[in-house]
């Protein structure tokens, strides 16, 4: 059984609602849940095999990080739902290290026993009572200044196979889901709730707010007659909300002259998403309205570029 110390998980009132927000999350939406798990086995050989040991013990928390990560991270970052479910189960079999005032009496064994490659699998542990508070712990982890300064992040499950595991070398790879994980611990530790990771009733975001001081661009931007190809000042606003994940976008007309005349743009999200629309209306407008216009999205989006 999981556990934190010598402290059995009902004496962790959070953690158990956690772990029942998220099962009471998975029925209501069971069938996306069992589209993923097909998915999951059959992109991820380590996953199918893990699945048949642990079953829901692992596709629960999976699932939730899916959905959280999808929509908070996946579009602006190289990092993918391989590389998270590699990290959760070093996690959970005891192999990631812990931050430095985390003793060892305290590792996660949510998994305790390794299975190798060419183990067959039986069935270990399927309770999912403890999910909340192995997926608290989780973020914990990521959320770590240690987990954050590794000089790189070898995904091994040291099992045997013989195909290697990723390896990530660049820390500005893994930061942005560092930044992420601790905003959202402590969120959760704050408030109670557990919307930032979208799992429970979702409430108004509490990290959105409205940009303070407009961006000033060129209106060539928006006109839908400049430069090689016409595009709609509907369509390049929506593309921009979608790369960068701001939740609204305020334009205003200045006019100054005929040929200088500019927009002011604010934008309300939270600061990371914010940056990201900041960093995308830096670019020359001629190269933006072609990322635009090929919809394909500039890799200063990308919050490893930082």
């Amino acid at each position: 059984m999981l556990t934190l110390g010598t402290t059995a998980p009902s004496t962790h009132p959070l953690a158990e609602r956690f772990s029942i927000e998220i099962q009471s999350d998975i029925e209501k939406n069971i069938d996306e849940y069992e589209l993923f798990c097909v998915d999951m086995c059959e992109e991820c050989e380590f996953v199918r095999r893990y699945n048949i040991a642990y079953g829901p013990r692992l596709m629960y928390v999976l699932f939730v990080l899916k959905r959280w990560l999808t929509a908070e991270l996946f579009r602006f970052c190289r990092l993918t739902m391989e590389h998270i479910a590699l990290l959760f189960l070093q996690f959970g079999l005891g192999m990631a290290k812990l931050p430095s005032d985390v003793s060892d009496a305290n590792r996660i064994r949510l998994f305790p026993h390794k299975l190798m490659w060419n183990e067959t699998a039986d069935v270990v542990n399927h309770s999912v009572s403890d999910c909340g508070l192995a997926l608290i712990l989780f973020l914990r982890y990521l959320g770590s200044q240690q987990f954050s300064m590794c000089h790189s992040l070898d995904l091994s499950l040291q099992d045997g196979r013989p195909m290697p595991y990723p390896i990530l070398m660049r820390q500005p790879i893994w930061e942005p889901l560092h930044q992420l994980a601790f905003r959202t611990y402590h969120h959760i530790a704050v408030s109670g709730r557990f919307d930032a990771i979208y799992v429970g009733d979702i409430v108004q975001d509490w990290s959105e707010s409205e940009s303070r001081d407009p961006i000033i661009v060129s209106s060539s931007l928006l006109r839908q007659n400049y430069g090689e190809s016409p595009l709609s000042a509907h369509r390049i606003l929506d593309l921009l909300q979608e790369w960068t994940g701001v939740s609204q976008i305020f334009t205003r007309n200045l006019y100054q002259n005929r040929r200088n005349d500019v927009i002011l743009i604010t934008s309300v999200g939270t600061a990371t998403a914010r940056q990201r629309l900041a960093r995308l209306l830096l670019l020359p407008i001629d190269q933006l309205r072609r990322a635009i216009r090929d919809e394909v999205m500039p890799l200063s989006v990308r919050d490893e570029t930082l």
